[in-house]
Formats: structure tokens, sequence, C-alpha cells
């Protein structure tokens, strides 16, 4: 277990012993293998800056769930699923 702190509150969740391999796939694209350690919990996958930086991921507006990569700002916005 390891402490994580995510919007001022403290939580507390199992770590994976290995690291993971993360890739960002569209119908489009595929980029990765990214090394990361994985936190298990919940039903949705959680991204910090440096992994979403390693993967060329731009995050154009979290509330709503856009986002591009990197190469593709101001050319193309994609949601999030």
């Amino acid at each position: 277990m390891e402490r994580i702190l995510a919007d001022g509150s403290r939580a507390l969740l199992p770590r994976a012993l290995e690291a993971v391999e993360v890739y960002a796939v569209e119908e489009d694209r595929m980029v990765g293998p990214v090394r990361a350690r994985a936190y298990i919990g919940g039903r949705f996958a959680l991204l910090n800056d440096k992994l979403l930086g390693r993967l060329g991921i731009v995050i154009i507006d979290a509330g709503e769930g856009l986002w591009c990569f990197r190469d593709e700002l101001g050319l193309r916005t994609r949601r999030g699923r």
C-alpha cells in the first residue's frame, strides 16, 4: 500500500509489484510503450502529468474529456471515453 495525494485527500491503494507498459491506443495510431507504476483500485485509470507527457498527450478540457496528441495541437480534438 502506498499513499497517494489526490485533490487534497489521501487514499491508500495497492501498487503493482512490477512496472507495467502503458500505451495510448486510438483508431488511427498507437503510442508506447511507456513503463510506469500502476496503482490498483476503483474502475478508473489515473494518469499523472509525467505519464501523459511521455505519451505525448495534451489535455484541452479535463472537465469535458477533450484531449489530443502533442503533434495534433490545434489540428484535432479527441474525446475521452
